[in-house]
């Protein structure tokens, strides 16, 4: 099991230049490359994701994970367009579900990531490479902290609509990952970023649900 505390916002077409001027300002950030995953669809639940991770021809054996939704906390964190709820996960590694009968769909990424490190009231932040792998290589990923990500997703196949996705997504013991992500969040001055508005914050599945009208 492996525990997260998450916040997350999407916004289709168009990310906020706020947002985008706000993330890339910083010269920490990694990543950038594409990936593909695929999803299953099947089940309709805004509480539950199911995907394989980093499908391609080079990677034969991609990972299946199980995500769930454990809780929502409320109130939770103070934005200058209202209050943002926190949502508690958890997520299970898995093998044996059936991708097969046309109940999936693929979602193409390409995803940028800043790493940050926390330890009790300190946080300090981990350059990243195109890899999203520390650009000093003595350094160990840290075992508690948060990433903070920004993605472009589009479905597969489909020209029509792009979608960008902002989120924090906290991890380490599960009586420590609201404390991350709030660490995280305070750190960041999340709350003076006026484009987080409440009717764009989801999940990946509540999002999936909404362009797939499951």
């Amino acid at each position: 099991m492996q525990p997260s505390a998450e916040l997350r916002w999407f916004w289709p077409n168009t990310l906020p230049t706020e947002v985008q001027a706000w993330y890339f300002a910083a010269e920490t950030v990694g990543g950038g490359g594409l990936r593909r995953d695929e999803y299953f669809i099947g089940s309709g639940h805004s509480e539950l994701g199911i995907k394989r991770r980093d499908v391609r021809p080079e990677n034969p054996t991609p990972l299946i994970e199980i995500k769930g939704l454990v809780d929502v906390i409320k109130p939770g964190l103070e934005l200058r367009s209202g209050n943002a709820g926190l949502e508690l996960w958890s997520k299970w590694a898995c093998s044996g579900i059936d991708f097969s009968a046309g109940n999936s769909l693929y979602l193409n990424k390409r995803r940028w990531l800043r790493k940050f490190s926390i330890s009790g009231q300190i946080i300090t932040e981990v350059p990243l490479d195109i890899m999203e792998k520390p650009l000093d290589a003595n350094v160990v990923l840290p075992f508690e902290g948060c990433n903070v990500e920004l993605t472009k997703v589009a479905l597969d196949g489909s020209a029509e609509t792009e979608w960008f996705t902002f989120g924090l997504e906290a991890f380490g013991p599960l009586h420590s990952v609201l404390h991350n992500l709030r660490q995280t969040s305070q750190h960041l001055k999340i709350g003076s970023l006026s484009d987080l508005s409440p009717e764009h914050q989801m999940s990946y599945p509540a999002w999936l649900k909404l362009v797939t009208k499951q």
